[in-house]
């Protein structure tokens, strides 16, 4: 082989440690997808359980004058009770899971465990998405007084409104109106919105939401980068006249490697592109024992997301999975309403 002068292109050798260890991955932290913000999650003791409903009917419901005349007997008021029903949920448990030869853990210049780790665990979120959302979205669900559409509901399509009429303000508000009635102890604010990041893109660019955003007093924000609060994720602002607004955008890809990757919604019915859900998630994801309230939606989790690792000594192999044992429950229905048909 003849030899060669030293110059700057050839004395250097490519080493992962010269780009000081940097790591192109297009994964997202699973915590960071949006299941966790509209879903509820409750730790369990067994893959089977049931789960108290008390009626809403009966919660708010005021049938006596409950005056107590002195020197009169007390009133017996047995339309005070509480009626109730319960529901029961089984958790399924998903593996995920993938082999590597020792060789390629030893000799790696980067962590091979922590990099399939995390890619085990960020598919299994996505498989969670997809199976909670396909029980979560199901009109089977909801009575039909929770279902409608925008123009029967709000007076037309919703990214045909303007400030002189406000379609997408009224829908929202005249669905929020039927939970509280429907429920008694909700306030507004406790009720978000649900939308996959197509509908959102469509709703933030109608003339509603812009003229809505362009006659706030913060509107020049937008423009300085002072105060984006108007001007949310897709163009949409955070919150929709006092509902907070949740955006569903995970992606996967169920085919071979060169698939383009779809939308998880796309899976499950394309025309969810075309819908809004108005659902609740109150306070901390995670529930203690115990705990009393009225979240929409449910994960019970037996297992949630857990990392295993078992070697062959032998053969020199080592398996790592994750393992995801759940159930996804629609567990306050009455919290729910669909507005559907929303585009033209």
């Amino acid at each position: 082989m003849p030899g060669t002068f030293p110059l700057s292109s050839n004395t250097i050798i490519p080493l992962f440690e010269n780009s000081a260890h940097l790591t192109v991955s297009y994964g997202r932290n699973p915590k960071s997808y949006a299941l966790n913000k509209y879903s509820a999650q409750r730790a369990v003791k067994s893959v089977m359980g049931t789960y108290l409903k008390l009626d809403p009917k009966d919660a708010h419901r005021v049938v006596n004058d409950s005056l107590w005349a002195a020197g009169t007997t007390r009133e017996s008021q047995p339309l005070n009770k509480q009626g109730f029903t319960t529901d029961t949920f089984y958790c399924q448990r998903y593996n995920y899971s993938v082999q590597l030869d020792g060789l390629a853990i030893d000799l790696a210049d980067f962590d091979v465990t922590k990099v399939h780790t995390e890619k085990l665990a960020r598919i299994a979120m996505i498989n969670r998405t997809k199976r909670a959302l396909a029980v979560y979205l199901a009109e089977a669900n909801y009575a039909s007084t929770h279902i409608a559409t925008a123009t029967a509901l709000g007076g037309g399509f919703l990214n045909a409104g303007n400030t002189a009429n406000p379609y997408l303000q009224t829908a929202l508000q005249e669905a929020g109106l039927i939970i509280q009635q429907d429920t008694g102890g909700i306030g507004s604010g406790e009720i978000s919105v649900l939308m996959s990041h197509k509908t959102a893109m469509k709703i933030g660019r109608s003339r509603e939401v812009r003229e809505f955003q362009m006659q706030s007093p913060q509107a020049s924000g937008l423009v300085s980068g002072d105060d984006a609060k108007l001007y949310g994720k897709y163009g949409i602002p955070p919150n929709l006249f006092g509902f907070p607004v949740i955006i569903e955008d995970a992606y996967a890809n169920v085919g071979t490697k060169d698939n383009a990757t779809t939308d998880v919604l796309s899976f499950i019915d394309t025309t969810l592109d075309n819908a809004v859900y108005l659902i609740v998630r109150e306070g901390d994801l995670m529930k203690e024992e115990h705990d009393t309230g009225f979240n929409s939606w449910t994960q019970f989790t037996y297992e949630d997301l857990k990392a295993e690792a078992r070697q062959d000594v032998w053969n020199r192999l080592t398996e790592f999975a994750v393992t995801d044992h759940f159930a996804a429950e629609v567990t306050a229905p009455e919290t729910v309403f669909k507005i559907k048909n929303i585009f033209s």
